[in-house]
């Protein structure tokens, strides 16, 4: 199973919900799922913003959930 591990960079960086949604543009509900895995689909411009924002690769976003 694939999950977001947006909460890793949000603490690593030290980023608010808010903080994240505004340097990535992104609606503060949409960061508060992604962060949550909450949210099951994206579309390619979410995903970029928010490797772009943190300057990570999609392979570092998402990634395999060893629990699953």
């Amino acid at each position: 199973m694939l999950k977001w591990n947006l909460e890793y960079f949000m603490v690593r960086d030290n980023l608010s919900i808010d903080e994240t949604a505004k340097m990535t543009g992104l609606h503060r509900n949409a960061i508060s799922k992604i962060k949550n895995n909450k949210q099951s689909r994206a579309d390619l411009e979410t995903i970029e913003r928010i490797c772009d924002g943190f300057g990570i690769t999609i392979d570092q976003l998402i990634i395999k959930d060893r629990d699953a």
